[in-house]
């Protein structure tokens, strides 16, 4: 029904007011996907309609409960596929509460809620910054004016969203007015008469920026020899060649044909602390050395099929590139989500024309610099192997040599086939974003473009979409089932 009351100019929330409040930031809620639980972002909205706590001695409207500063909308809708609850309120389909208040206006005590005021969503699992959207209070025809609304815009960071071209248009879709966001992620749009607007705010027409790339790898390897090197890889162990009493001599005893030996995996996971180009977490460290085993073990089996190799593509980009984090979240990207979410993992990382800066990438250098890093790599191995091949051949452990031996080739192997799988993958990964970018040209960087604002507000607030969520399936480690 229509607002005949306002507060400080602006419609007051009420229980038939009609208001409606969406989420800007994503309602990120824990969802089961197939085995896995994952953290996926949903949108939120709650309406005035589903009003709790408001007045209860003073009504507006035909008797309407009036919403004030402890109000709350006792419901929400939009994330009820997670199934598994928001990640910090535990819940979905929770309540909206108000943030802001009139600080003049006031019944029963307390602050009036008004048009633009903003809500926690889904207790406080997200929030509703640009606040809550309804009409505002009708003016006559012979009252009628024309205001002008100061439009900004910013990233989750608070970094403004500069240079970004937006239009603003009415209900019906039709044009009121454009612009472009200045230096400091603002504009104003003039000579609006009242309605209501919605503003479409499209990429910023700088360059991409990341807010910082992977810093450089600083450990070095301080081992002096080869003998301390694999001792220290051996930890409570002792390499075959060595003797000493009361510990097991039995590290190095390099036996499987599936290439899945324990000890060689511990060798590849240490090494790769020292040789990594930037500096990575043991986590990533741990699974690179599975995923390189699994590979291993695939290529001297089925050297076409390039899933196989995928997770040791994707294990190498916090390893050897200076913008790994961001490569990340583009290798899995889902062609049934809409291309805001692969937009959203970009900016994540950085500011300005994310499409651009997906459209620019040297694909094909990439992969060279992977297979580079992994030819480089698989060479230190191979060092490793041959010193640890020698001192069976000085102990006259035969069947240990054969099973070095075994390894070697396998490494021959992978380093002879590995880079044109690696450049296969990444020329069918650019066609892939290719196609998605393709449906993302003037598309808004702001969640919704739904939620829409009385051109009376004075000031619009919006928040640039972003989303951490790269959407990657997780790694399955090799398992050996074949050897002892």
């Amino acid at each position: 029904m229509p607002v005949t009351v306002s507060a400080d100019g602006l419609s007051i929330v009420h229980q038939g007011s009609e208001g409606v409040a969406n989420a800007d930031i994503p309602d990120v809620c824990m969802t089961q996907c197939g085995p896995p639980v994952v953290p996926i972002p949903y949108s939120n909205e709650a309406k005035s309609a589903d009003l709790v706590d408001g007045t209860t001695t003073v009504t507006m409207d035909g008797g309407n409960s009036i919403a004030i500063k402890p109000s709350k909308f006792s419901t929400s809708t939009g994330d009820e596929g997670g199934d598994k609850k928001g990640i910090v309120s535990g819940v979905i389909q929770g309540e909206a509460a108000f943030v802001t208040a009139s600080a003049t206006v006031k019944i029963e005590g307390e602050g009036v809620a008004r048009l633009s005021d903003m809500m926690t969503m889904n207790k406080a699992n997200t929030m509703c910054l640009s606040g809550v959207s309804q009409a505002s209070v009708e003016v006559p025809p012979d009252e009628a004016a024309t205001f002008d609304v100061t439009l900004s815009c910013r990233y989750p960071t608070g970094a403004p969203l500069v240079n970004a071209p937006f239009t603003v248009t009415d209900e019906g879709g039709a044009e009121l007015g454009s612009g472009t966001l200045d230096a400091s992620g603002q504009a104003v749009v003039s000579g609006l008469e009242e309605t209501l607007c919605l503003f479409n705010i499209q990429e910023s027409q700088d360059p991409y920026q990341p807010y910082n790339t992977l810093p450089e790898n600083s450990v070095e390897n301080p081992y002096p020899d080869l003998f301390s090197y694999c001792s220290a890889v051996a930890g409570n162990r002792v390499p075959f060649w060595q003797e000493r009493s009361g510990v097991r001599n039995d590290w190095g005893v390099l036996l499987s044909e599936t290439f899945s030996d324990p000890d060689f995996e511990s060798l590849v996971r240490f090494e790769s602390q020292f040789s990594a180009t930037y500096f990575a977490t043991e986590h990533q460290h741990k699974v690179f050395g599975e995923c390189f085993v699994s590979a291993l073990d695939w290529i001297q089996r089925d050297a076409e099929t390039v899933d196989h190799y995928v997770p040791l593509i994707h294990s190498l980009a916090p390893l050897c590139h200076p913008q790994g984090h961001i490569l990340d979240a583009l290798f899995t990207p889902d062609e049934f989500l809409p291309p805001a979410f692969l937009l959203g993992s970009v900016r994540y990382h950085g500011t300005g024309n994310s499409i651009e800066y997906i459209r620019n990438m040297d694909w094909e250098a990439v992969a060279q610099s992977f297979s580079q890093y992994i030819d480089n790599f698989v060479g230190v191995i191979a060092d490793y192997l041959a010193f640890m091949k020698l001192q069976a051949e000085y102990e006259h452990r035969t069947v240990i040599v054969e099973g070095i031996a075994r390894y070697e080739d396998g490494l021959k192997t992978l380093k002879r086939l590995l880079p044109d799988i690696t450049a296969q993958y990444f020329s069918s990964l650019s066609e892939k974003l290719m196609q998605l970018i393709e449906n993302a040209e003037e598309s808004i960087v702001t969640n919704t473009q739904v939620s829409g604002y009385s051109s009376t507000v004075g000031q619009v607030t919006a928040v640039v979409f972003t989303t951490a969520n790269t959407g990657q399936e997780s790694l399955i480690p090799f398992l050996d089932v074949y050897s002892d």
